[in-house]
């Protein structure tokens, strides 16, 4: 069950944007909205919206096109290059990589997993995972190009 997805410096966003599938605190229709689960009240479904070319369909593209790099990881080869796409409209962002993290639950357990990748290389890719007694996310791998 998805928590949140985190993307950054991808298509038309630069900074970090959050798609969050935690309920407020109302408690307005809460059973039909929300389920209590081990990382707190998620929503059931959840709707985008917004004015025209506020970024929509670029965060469904950058979930999709993170989703498709994980599920095909096996299939991309060294010598292909990765097809991002950055966000072109500042220099400040040009060396860095595009960021794209996803918190979810998996076997009553809560993870972090996320990656930062350019054109040619996964810069870094790290697995955390929440700790009970703590509730802080301890790492279960982290890479920083091929060092593990």
């Amino acid at each position: 069950m998805l928590i949140q997805f985190r993307v950054k410096n991808y298509l038309s966003f630069k900074d970090e944007v959050i798609f969050s599938m935690e309920a407020t605190k109302s408690r307005k229709h809460i059973g039909a909205l929300a389920s209590k689960t081990i990382a707190g009240r998620l929503l059931k479904s959840s709707a985008i919206y917004g004015a025209n070319a506020s970024g929509k369909s670029n965060l469904i593209k950058a979930m999709y096109f993170a989703l498709g790099l994980i599920v095909n990881s096996e299939r991309n080869t060294i010598a292909a290059p990765i097809k991002t796409e950055q966000f072109l409209l500042s220099t400040d962002t040009k060396n860095d990589g595009s960021e794209f993290e996803f918190e979810f639950i998996f076997d009553k357990m809560v993870y972090r997993y996320g990656f930062v990748i350019n054109n040619q290389f996964v810069l870094k890719e790290w697995l955390e995972m929440k700790t009970k007694k703590n509730d802080e996310f301890k790492p279960l791998f982290s890479r920083n190009r091929q060092d593990i």
